[in-house]
């Protein structure tokens, strides 16, 4: 009996003994911390007239988020930079002349759609904003 007690003890012995707590690394790069992630986002502008004004919201020389303003004269333009998530992104767009043409404006964050606007009647404005976390 005291040899069966006595072989019990030590195998909860060394089953206590043996066990260790399993380091789980942590992801790289992150090194614990919550910093932002940047991501890619596009612009996409479709205009079946070829002409249109587009408004958008993108990195600056400062690096801050500023309005910036151009004309395309293409059916499709595409607008691309990365930023950080937490921010929010807008885009607008209309034809330059008083035109009915369909304009289409897109946002894509890392290829995904986000949000989309069509503008289809004289001085019609295609306007999409949206935050990405």
């Amino acid at each position: 009996m005291k040899k069966v007690l006595f072989s019990l003890l030590l195998a909860g012995s060394l089953g206590l003994v043996s066990c260790q707590k399993e380091e789980i690394p942590a992801p790289a790069g992150n090194n614990g911390s919550t910093q932002a992630q940047n991501i890619t986002v596009e612009y996409k502008i479709y205009a079946a007239s070829g002409n249109v004004v587009i408004q958008y919201m993108a990195p600056g020389t400062n690096g801050e988020l500023q309005l910036t303003s151009e004309t395309s004269n293409r059916l499709e333009t595409n607008i691309t930079f990365e930023y950080q998530r937490g921010n929010t992104f807008s885009i607008k767009a209309n034809n330059t002349s008083n035109s009915s043409d369909e304009v289409i404006v897109e946002i894509y964050s890392n290829g995904v759609l986000q949000k989309t606007a069509t503008a289809n009647a004289p001085g019609a404005t295609a306007y999409a904003e949206v935050k990405i976390n």
